[in-house]
């Protein structure tokens, strides 16, 4: 009973959401700074942005579970 009471509240405090990051690169594989990239939720119809770093990379934290697009959107690109 004491051991099932420990771990309780172990497996209550697991994540259900995830992290989604990557790097935005052009044809030449040249890193894209400065890129919008959007996430919409299919369902739900929410759409949440961020921009490239310098680096080109971009991190959505906290994605509850579902079905995603994603778009990326550059001015000179399409």
């Amino acid at each position: 009973m004491v051991l099932a009471a420990l771990f309780a509240g172990v497996a209550t405090a697991q994540e259900l959401r995830a992290r989604l990051q990557g790097i935005v690169t052009d044809p030449g594989e040249a890193v894209v700074a400065g890129a919008r990239v959007t996430l919409r939720n299919v369902y739900s119809g929410v759409d949440t942005a961020r921009q490239t770093n310098a680096a080109g990379q971009y991190l959505f934290d906290y994605v509850s579970p579902g079905l995603y697009t994603l778009t990326v959107e550059m001015q000179g690109f399409n």
